[in-house]
């Protein structure tokens, strides 16, 4: 199995500092196990708190407040906080994560770091805007990494996770209002380096933004499939961006004659109660079949559509909106 220390390279982006963390304390009978140094950065792993419970984490700084908190296995309850060379973090544990296959010893173990973003070209300093972004990620994974690009074209912030093909996947990513305008204002979520409509993006009433990303079954599609003494792979990337126009289904195959939702969002320039027609096409052949969805507060919208009559083949979902173009297939067997 490959994926056993491999985890973190949480310092690995280039010219990113890390700043030096040290524990101080936990609550509610939780405990550090061990930490692990990470190229600079040190991760932190605890365990003595049940799935659901709870536990505020003290850590302590002697350089600058780092600018991301990460927890594996666990959720973040609030907002960290870095104030006077003191971190707080409250955690939930959903589950726990291990290094690699579960054994008795490490299973039900969830863990915590703390790094900076990505230093643009041409900085010496990663962008502050970013300060103050927690993740947590979740579920059947095996192991996760910070993942980021800044261009001239735009910003994406997220991860790349790995797990099990067929298990379950589960990000949050909490991003302060200064983040969210740095990201592009209006946020949408990418997979795979293609965006989701089906993503839940949530605007909070401060101005931050809480996006959360659940995936029933890790599947090659979107993702890349590695196999390694018996064990399938799904490694996949999640970022968050300026939102691009998209129209995606829920599932990536489903029978003739039955239905499948599908979802429209708009770009970062959008109408509420605007509808965008979705035209289909099976094949190279255009259908008759059309489903207008209209947009909601956020610029989003989803419906049910039925494959009444629609022949097995590759069906193909377009739409158009203030001069933009996005398309998704479909599988359609019997």
């Amino acid at each position: 199995f490959l994926l056993l220390l491999s985890i973190f390279s949480i310092c690995a982006w280039e010219n990113t500092a890390c700043a030096t963390i040290s524990f101080v304390s936990a609550t509610n009978s939780a405990s550090l196990v061990t930490t692990i140094d990470d190229d600079g950065s040190t991760v932190f792993v605890f365990n003595g708190i049940t799935d659901g419970d709870s536990a505020i984490l003290t850590f302590s700084t002697d350089t600058t407040c780092p600018g991301v908190a990460m927890t594996g296995g666990a959720e973040f309850g609030t907002p960290w906080t870095c104030v006077s060379g003191t971190i707080t973090a409250t955690v939930t544990n959903r589950g726990g994560m291990s290094f690699g296959p579960a054994t008795p010893e490490n299973a039900g173990t969830f863990y915590i770091t703390f790094s900076d973003p990505p230093t643009p070209p041409g900085s010496s300093t990663p962008p502050t805007a970013l300060t103050g972004i927690q993740i947590a990620v979740f579920g059947d994974i095996n192991s996760w990494d910070l993942s980021g690009d800044i261009t001239d074209t735009g910003v994406v912030f997220g991860i790349e996770l790995s797990g099990t093909q067929g298990g379950e996947a589960h990000f949050r990513m909490d991003l302060p209002q200064a983040a969210v305008d740095f990201l592009g204002g209006v946020l949408g979520v990418y997979v795979g380096g293609k965006p989701d409509p089906f993503s839940s993006v949530t605007t909070n009433e401060e101005g931050s933004t809480s996006i959360a990303v659940d995936i029933a079954k890790l599947s090659p599609a979107q993702g890349a499939l590695v196999a390694s003494d018996g064990y399938k792979t799904v490694t996949k990337k999640i970022t968050a961006g300026e939102r691009k126009l998209s129209v995606g289904f829920n599932k990536s195959s489903v029978k003739t004659g039955k239905s499948v939702k599908i979802a429209v969002c708009a770009g970062a320039e959008f109408t509420a109660g605007d509808k965008i027609v979705t035209h289909f096409t099976l094949g190279s052949s255009a259908l008759s079949l059309n489903k207008s969805i209209k947009l909601d507060a956020t610029g989003c919208g989803q419906s049910s559509v039925k494959l009444k009559s629609i022949k097995v083949g590759k069906l193909t979902a377009k739409i158009v909106y203030k001069g933009k173009k996005a398309k998704s297939t479909l599988k359609v067997t019997k």
